[in-house]
């Protein structure tokens, strides 16, 4: 059978969280506070859309601050995933990247690394001239249970294995979009996340194991 696999962007394909470092580059004294914001989400505490919609209240980010951002994404991508990228190459056919990041810094360094463009999925922001006024609100995945929505509007044949470390991660499954869960803690284990997965990785050389067993 073809299998499928929908990764997460943010603590997943990097080592961290994009929309806080953005937030470090263009208002450090936010930082932390946004923290614990993307925290609440991550876990389930809060909805994805209030999660965002908090967070892009405390700054203002420029095109320039995301430039930096995104040299910054090109440095850190998770280990494990940079030691398995000729075999992420080999099947980037089946791979699909699912976040509630923005595609205007994520699409560079993913394609640089050899994800196929059609296969990214993200926000978008809305810009001012140089300046973020904003996100784009129709979006599905500006929304509760949007990768669902993304993921099934996507027709995949065969079985689906999500590899994430956000409730957003496990929501895919549990509303009949996919079949697997992995919740990936190489970089941040959750433990909510954990509790509701099928099988946990604490690295991307178990998710193979698990896609070749």
């Amino acid at each position: 059978m073809k299998k499928n696999i929908i990764i997460d962007f943010d603590s997943t394909f990097i080592t961290g969280e994009s929309l806080d470092w953005l937030a470090e580059i263009a208002n450090p004294s936010v930082a932390s506070q946004l923290r614990k914001i993307t925290k609440q989400g991550m876990d389930g505490s809060i909805s994805y859309r209030d999660s965002l919609t908090s967070r892009l209240r405390l700054f203002s980010p420029t095109k320039d601050h995301i430039d930096q951002l995104i040299t910054k994404i090109q440095s850190s991508i998770t280990q494990s995933i940079i030691q398995n990228q000729n075999w992420i190459t080999q099947h980037r056919d089946t791979i699909f990247i699912i976040s509630g990041g923005f595609v205007d810094y994520m699409r560079e360094p993913l394609e640089s690394f050899g994800i196929l463009p059609d296969h990214i999925y993200g926000n978008r922001f809305i810009f001012d001239d140089d300046c973020v006024v904003g996100f784009d609100t129709y979006n599905p995945l500006s929304q509760s249970g949007g990768k669902a929505k993304v993921v099934k509007n996507l027709h995949l044949a065969g079985e689906i294995i999500v590899v994430g470390d956000g409730i957003t991660d496990y929501e895919i499954v549990s509303k009949g979009a996919a079949n697997i869960f992995i919740a990936f803690t190489e970089n941040v284990s959750r433990q909510p996340v954990v509790d509701v997965s099928q099988q946990e990785a604490c690295s991307f050389n178990e998710v193979i194991s698990f896609y070749e067993s």
